[in-house]
């Protein structure tokens, strides 16, 4: 051995002897400093780098590789610092130190063993996460009013079956008429799926509890299987109002409404869903329709499921604003505490809700122009879902009437010859970009870096990976107080961090379903201005 390879030997095991790791320091999600130390001892050329990777691996990732003189003095010295980035948050790395010699190379852990195992680690800090629902378990809470029986538009079955498929909404609550078996049947094939009702409380219209047609209408519903199967959910009387109402009943309709409600439980025998009563009052006055509440008292043995019809009266589904005595305007905060009077452990639907458009119809619940209610349709759905309602039926598919009289509602979502409003296509183009799919919902990293106060967000993943960021905020689009008149939202944007994201497309499912590129920034940031409509983000 000649005594030029000698000496570069020696010095070799000199300087590994004294390098080791230090522990790491300004630790982030996705960035750590390297630190370490070693010696010279000798006059010798030296590349060295850090090494790093995940614990329970063997992978190792090389940081930017460094040359180094050692002048011949035998000293100890810093290694300079390794900023590393591109790390996955909330994982546990460990590094360690590489150096060449001579063409040799050599690691050290963190007590300077040369291809020890005693690594210096650290872990990363974990990026805020949003556990997303599945497409699918949003488009399931919808539905909507057909009421196909009612006659007039209501009965044109092509414009149903076509609208359902266009909104991508299959679910119709309906009332049951054996006369209109075959029309059902019909639907159910074309893949609609259906809520019915089992008749009403006074049949003979004479004031007296019965009797009930609760056995004959299953007979009737199950003689058809396709039918059957194509049932979700039965619901209980619609809109009782006590001893005035539409179900008769006198002064015992509390006892009566209790004694519907255990038969249509033993007949139904847990085959399928029952969906509670909602309670009201004659000509709507809330303070009769809340004592009413209170004399009917909890019948949640009796059902799977509580009812409201939380109609927001022209305000907007997300407001937060009071009344003067401190009640709630917010449709949600209203209704599902009364709801719960009848229920409070069960899940409350809201078998209707909705706005109406006929502006010279001011008496209850206030209109809305139709570009409002589109604007507010794809935000309740929205709503709704974030505030965990299981199932929303919109009233109603198409108005019942053409008339601009003063005492007529336009509940539609079409006009009465079926030509859309607005919100047709603003339905149409959340749910096609919601998509469909229960896919394993792994959590999203994601953080809102800035944005106004009354930001809401609903964050779904579909059956092709991607997840879908719904931002919307609280904003007025309408006064509903004369004079009543349209209300200009200035956006604000709305940042966030998406630090795995490859892209993001932006849709405004009130404009179109087209989906616009978005520009990640180095730090995956991505910007996106929201004004009183929803926006979309296609996140992959």
């Amino acid at each position: 051995m000649s005594k030029l390879v000698l000496a570069m030997g020696i010095a070799l095991a000199l300087l590994f002897a004294a390098c080791e790791t230090e522990p790491a320091t300004d630790v982030s999600h996705f960035t750590a400093k390297l630190n370490g130390k070693g010696s010279c001892q000798g006059t010798y050329d030296v590349e060295w780098w850090y090494q790093y990777g995940t614990v329970g691996f063997t992978e190792w990732t090389d940081a930017p590789h460094h040359d180094f003189h050692c002048n011949g003095v035998s000293a100890t010295f810093t290694i300079p610092p390794e900023q590393i980035s591109g790390l996955f948050d909330g994982v546990t790395y460990r590094f360690r130190l590489a150096a060449r010699v001579n063409g040799d190379v050599h690691y050290y852990d963190a007590n300077g063993t040369t291809d020890g195992t005693s690594y210096d680690t650290f872990a990363t800090l974990p990026f805020p996460r949003v556990t997303p629902k599945a497409a699918q378990a949003f488009r399931n809470t919808q539905g909507v009013n057909s009421r196909i029986p009612f006659h007039g538009p209501w009965e044109n079955v092509p414009a149903i079956k076509d609208a359902g498929a266009w909104m991508g909404i299959k679910f119709l609550r309906e009332t049951w008429r054996v006369a209109y078996r075959s029309t059902f049947h019909d639907l159910a094939l074309s893949g609609f799926t259906f809520s019915f009702s089992l008749g009403r409380m006074d049949v003979d219209n004479n004031g007296t509890c019965g009797p009930f047609e609760i056995d004959s209408l299953l007979a009737e519903m199950r003689f058809d299987p396709v039918v059957w199967n194509a049932i979700k959910y039965i619901e209980s009387p619609n809109e009782i109002t006590g001893s005035d109402g539409e179900h008769g009943l006198g002064d015992q309709w509390d006892e009566c409404t209790r004694t519907f409600l255990a038969a249509q439980q033993d007949a139904l025998n847990g085959e399928k869903p029952i969906i509670g009563p909602t309670v009201s009052a004659p000509g709507g006055n809330p303070n009769v329709a809340d004592a009413n509440r209170l004399i009917l008292g909890n019948i949640e043995q009796y059902v799977d499921f509580g009812n409201m019809h939380p109609y927001a009266g022209g305000l907007a589904p997300d407001t937060t604003d009071l009344e003067a005595d401190g009640t709630p305007f917010n449709a949600i905060d209203y209704n599902r505490p009364r709801a719960q009077i009848l229920t409070p452990n069960r899940p409350i639907f809201a078998t209707e809700a909705g706005y109406h458009t006929n502006l010279n119809n001011t008496k209850v619940n206030a209109p809305t122009p139709e570009a409002v209610q589109a604007s507010y349709m794809v935000r309740l759905f929205l709503e709704y879902f974030r505030r965990g309602v299981p199932h929303t039926d919109i009233y109603a598919i198409v108005d019942n009437e053409c008339s601009t009289a003063t005492d007529y509602y336009a509940y539609g979502l079409y006009r009465c010859d079926w030509t859309k409003k607005p919100v047709v296509d603003a339905i149409h183009n959340l749910n096609i970009t919601v998509g469909t799919g229960t896919p394993t919902l792994t959590p999203l990293a994601m953080r809102v870096d800035s944005g106004p106060s009354d930001l809401l967000q609903v964050v779904t993943r579909r059956s092709d990976g991607a997840y879908v960021v719904a931002l919307w905020r609280r904003a007025k689009l309408w006064d509903r107080e004369p004079p009543r008149h349209e209300l200009t939202v200035a956006p604000q944007n709305v940042t966030l961090t998406l630090p795995y994201a490859d892209s993001v497309g932006r849709v405004t499912p009130n404009q179109s379903a087209t989906e616009t590129g978005l520009t990640l920034n180095a730090s995956k940031q991505v910007t996106v201005p929201v004004a009183g409509e929803a926006v979309l983000l296609v996140v992959r």
